[in-house]
């Protein structure tokens, strides 16, 4: 859809979702803090549709790179 509308993706990133959500598989959350870290968006303008894996591949990435870098940092 970013593609299609030409508009950037704005990747985020959920930290300490360990500690809230449960080991079973119910969809439970228990009440803890969670941080939500926004990066910087990733342009789309002038790629087509031939570029949807490379695109995924790129974010994947930048995603990757900054959780490695900042999960045992204090949030």
């Amino acid at each position: 859809m970013a593609i299609k509308t030409q508009k950037p993706i704005i990747p985020g990133i959920i930290f300490n979702t360990k500690k809230i959500l449960s080991q079973e598989k119910n969809l439970r959350a228990w009440p803890s803090k969670i941080y939500i870290h926004f990066l910087e968006p990733i342009p789309t303008k002038g790629l087509t549709l031939k570029d949807v894996e490379s695109l995924k591949e790129k974010t994947h990435k930048i995603m990757e790179s900054y959780y490695i870098n900042n999960v045992n940092t204090k949030l």
